[in-house]
């Protein structure tokens, strides 16, 4: 019944929620207190991100609720938004360890003033993965600190070759932005 990747994340986060309980109850281990699971990483970055509203879990499934009007719904009734930085989240921790992960449009439905708390928050989460953004997104990519942005200037398809410099972020100079910003031609950026 999963249609899209976003309800396929949702369903593994249920999953191994109560696959960590099951395993819990049977194992006895009374040592000290359990490991967070996937799921209680992914609510408290949510909440963080999100302070007005919560997940709460109802008949094995994720509900939302806004603490302004307490309605709860279920997550194909979230924003386009929301559900994006609950899909980065679900995704980011399902990831191989030390994974590179490519993230196209990370400024897709994300309104600018959460944009650097969210991707910061997310790399944050592993710490050993590396990201890699393409964008077009001056701000966003001058948001990055510490890392190489690499600015293909063209591409030749007949001689597969790439016209490209590489850039420390916080070495990005006004004449590149003004190239880009009035630049007429088609503009691939990726940092």
């Amino acid at each position: 019944d999963i249609e899209s990747e976003f309800e396929r994340c949702i369903a593994m986060l249920v999953n191994d929620e109560m696959a960590t309980h099951i395993a819990r109850k049977f194992a006895n281990d009374n040592t000290g207190p359990a490991q967070p699971s996937k799921m209680d990483i992914a609510i408290r970055q949510w909440q963080e991100i999100f302070p007005e509203n919560t997940i709460l879990m109802e008949n094995n499934e994720l509900t939302f609720s806004r603490f302004i009007d307490s309605e709860k719904y279920q997550s194909m009734k979230l924003s386009d938004g929301e559900k994006a930085v609950l899909y980065y989240i679900a995704a980011v921790l399902y990831a191989m360890p030390d994974a590179v992960i490519f993230i196209d449009s990370p400024t897709l439905f994300l309104h600018p003033s959460i944009l650097n708390t969210v991707w910061n928050a997310i790399e944050n989460l592993r710490p050993d993965c590396t990201f890699i953004y393409n964008t077009y997104d001056v701000n966003f990519v001058n948001s990055r600190t510490e890392n190489v942005c690499i600015w293909i200037k063209s591409f030749n398809i007949e001689q597969h070759a790439w016209d490209y410099e590489v850039l420390r972020s916080d070495n990005l100079d006004e004449e590149l932005f003004i190239d880009l910003i009035v630049t007429r031609k088609p503009v691939l950026f990726i940092e």
